[in-house]
């Protein structure tokens, strides 16, 4: 840590002259022996801020390259395991074309052995194909399921197949068992399938031998890609399909190998063959090559390199961060060369304009900012890429065209921006490091990642932020998914809070059953950790609040919990931390608004606050829990008050937990209510209360009690 301490030393030794809005002030990171466990709670929930905020689910994810899986009213990523929907297979196989030979050997060994795993490199159409095989050879069934990918193939032969329609298993992570073990679970699995439904995983494995799967592998293809192009045509209107242009576009076709680019020119083509070939040509793209092409100099390649991690970031800032940028380079390679050099003499009249980025031929530009934005970032001049796009498009220049020349300092740069002080730079940061996962994600987990991870607070929210961007992207997401779990599982407390961080954001929402067993598991290890998963788990609980499929997920897990703790033989150690848990997440509130989740909860689904009711009235029997949990109730119904249309959700809330409690128990939380509402002259409160309550007016005090328990 004494190397941590000097980087985040040396990050603070100056400051941009006017990027004081961009940092907020921290304390020094805390040393091992300080991080006590209400440090690590208030270190995650400092995170949530920065993780749950408006960066992934508003103003600036709207502006980013990301958003391939978003859902398109809320901008949050779709949960990728779970029953599809049949309008997402009517989609995906709409116009499906079969790879010729790899199609029907699939399909028999499917039909044979009840499971079979398709290989191949991203985007040749696995994950179509699976849909394909599955909705012929369970033609019978409905939709099949996701999985998730974490899943070994021992918990996958545990399970119990009962969806007809069969299962995938999309991006399966490498099973550690070894080879021998792996072979007994596979012929469990396909014992456990046959007869019941069927299983199609896809990987993406390298060439044979491939130990106990090989015989249930088939090598993948993409399907041929003009009979795609003509197959959608087909289904065009005449005028769409002889208008000039449409066959330049199929010789176009013709060069591509993924399906998923095939696609996307049909999608324009639907608008006539003009604007497709207009798309074709990528203006950003083009302009991206043309300026790397001309052989850009030292201080305009470092220029862009910056950007490309910290874009959007207010002018002072970043040529602060540049000129850092360009002194590491100095330090590392040697001076800049004389064309454009920092170090060369300042002649009188001639001292170089660094701020005129409007040129033709620049890729950086600068935009004024005329109202402080949701950050508190002040107004003012931000510099970022002409185009948003052309951020991916300028990393992936450099990382195919430069070495160790730019990619060292580089390299030690990124390092210095991870150990300053949490701000919003860390999710520009997170952001830029999530696309250059895309070009090289094992790199950046084993060079970059798991060092964060076990860094100081700073470094572990900039890896918390990377693993968090994927997520909502969708690339690399089952890859930083298995990042999480070996963090949270055996490499340490640091890596597991950072793992919790970033289970408690996108990632863990588009994964929730993973997130929430992973983190229920850090909560039940030991009381230290105990806190930290809780906050997590209350960020995942904030994340899908609005979301009704997701919370119930979420509610029916702290269901089962609870009544697996109560249940005879269970240790009471055991018992007080399952409650003290469920009273935690159920206390969570917005990281941005401050709001109690639980209110959310109530306003959007009456049938989860069937379920939320039946939790408090489980806390309430608790004798050590009962204050905190008739708190909680208060403080949701005065967040509710006034709020008429939430009326009939409280009603089922207070018939739930009438459920639950005993004549006794439910007389007593009446009173305390009541008083409550007195001691804080809870006029506003008394139409709801009088709902969870169950009476005609507040005058009236007869309500129909539950049944005994």
């Amino acid at each position: 840590m004494a190397e941590d301490d000097a980087a985040t030393q040396a990050a603070r030794t100056e400051e941009p002259a006017g990027g004081a809005a961009e940092e907020a002030p921290t304390p020094p990171p805390a040393s091992p022996a300080a991080e006590t466990e209400q440090v690590l709670r208030d270190e995650v929930r400092e995170h949530a801020k920065y993780i749950n905020n408006q960066y992934f689910y508003g103003v600036t994810a709207s502006e980013s390259t990301f958003g391939m899986s978003f859902d398109g009213s809320s901008g949050r990523p779709g949960a990728a395991t779970g029953p599809m929907r049949p309008e997402e297979v009517r989609q995906a196989l709409r116009h499906y074309r079969r790879p010729s030979g790899a199609f029907p050997r699939a399909r028999e060994i499917l039909g044979r052995r009840g499971v079979v795993v398709l290989c191949g490199a991203d985007g040749i159409g696995k994950y179509t194909g699976a849909v394909a095989l599955l909705k012929e050879v369970a033609s019978d069934g409905g939709p099949p399921t996701n999985l998730s990918p974490a899943l070994s193939l021992a918990e996958l032969a545990r399970l119990k197949f009962g969806n007809a329609g069969g299962y995938i298993v999309r991006d399966q992570l490498r099973d550690g068992d070894a080879s021998a073990v792996q072979q007994f679970e596979v012929q469990r699995l396909s014992a456990a399938l046959r007869g019941q439904s069927h299983l199609v995983i896809t990987a993406n494995l390298g060439v044979r031998p491939r130990g106990p799967l090989a015989d249930l592998m088939v090598d993948w293809a993409a399907p041929d890609p003009v009979e795609l192009f003509d197959a959608w045509l087909a289904d065009l209107p005449e005028e769409v399909r002889v208008a000039p242009g449409t066959d330049r576009l199929r010789e176009h076709v013709r060069t591509l190998g993924c399906p998923r680019d095939v696609v996307k020119v049909m999608e324009l083509l639907a608008d006539g063959p003009e604007r497709a070939l207009a798309g074709l040509e990528n203006a950003e793209r083009e302009r991206v090559v043309a300026w790397f092409d001309r052989g850009p100099s030292v201080e305009e390649v470092l220029e862009v390199a910056a950007l490309t991690f910290v874009t959007g970031t207010p002018e002072p800032t970043y040529e602060w961060l540049l000129d850092r940028l360009k002194a590491l380079y100095r330090e590392k390679i040697g001076a800049i060369g004389a064309t454009g050099s920092s170090t060369s003499p300042v002649v009188a009249g001639a001292m170089p304009q660094s701020r005129r980025r409007d040129q033709t031929e620049s890729l950086v530009a600068v935009g004024n900012r005329q109202q402080p934005n949701l950050d508190g970032e002040a107004a003012g001049r931000s510099v970022s890429f002409v185009h948003p796009g052309m951020q991916e498009l300028v990393l992936r220049q450099l990382h195919d065209r430069y070495g160790y020349e730019l990619w060292a300092p580089l390299r030690d740069w990124l390092d210095e921006l991870a150990a300053r002080p949490p701000s919003p730079l860390h999710i520009r940061l997170g952001r830029g490091m999530a696309l250059y996962s895309t070009l090289s994600f094992e790199e950046v987990e084993k060079a970059i990642l798991d060092r964060w991870a076990d860094g100081a607070a700073s470094e572990r929210l900039a890896a918390a932020t990377t693993l968090s961007w994927i997520g909502l992207d969708g690339r690399n997401a089952s890859a930083a998914l298995g990042i999480t779990k070996r963090w949270a599982q055996n490499s340490g407390q640091r890596r597991a809070v950072t793992a919790a961080s970033a289970l408690g954001g996108p990632l863990g929402g588009r994964y929730s059953s993973d997130a929430l067993r992973w983190l229920w598991t850090l909560a039940m290890r030991s009381a230290s950790i105990r806190t930290v998963a809780c906050a997590a788990l209350g960020m995942l609980f904030a994340t899908a609040a609005e979301n009704p499929d997701t919370t119930r997920r979420v509610l029916n897990f702290l269901q089962i919990q609870l009544r697996q703790s109560i249940q005879p033989g269970q240790r009471q150690r055991d018992r007080r931390a399952t409650f003290e848990t469920v009273l935690s997440v159920l206390s969570a509130r917005d990281a941005a608004t401050d709001a109690l989740v639980v209110s959310t909860v109530i306003r959007a689904d009456a049938r989860n606050a069937v379920r939320l009711g039946s939790l408090w009235g489980e806390l309430m029997r608790s004798a050590p829990h009962r204050k905190g949990a008739r708190s909680l109730v208060f403080a949701a119904l005065e967040a509710l008050s006034g709020d008429q249309e939430s009326l009939p959700a409280v009603r089922r809330l207070g018939s739930a937990m009438r459920d639950v409690l005993s004549p006794e128990q439910w007389a007593d939380l009446d009173e305390d209510l009541r008083q409550e509402a007195d001691r804080t002259s809870g006029v506003p409160i008394a139409a709801v209360l009088t709902a969870l309550l169950g009476r005609r007016s507040t005058d009236n005090h007869r309500f129909n009690l539950g049944r005994p328990r």
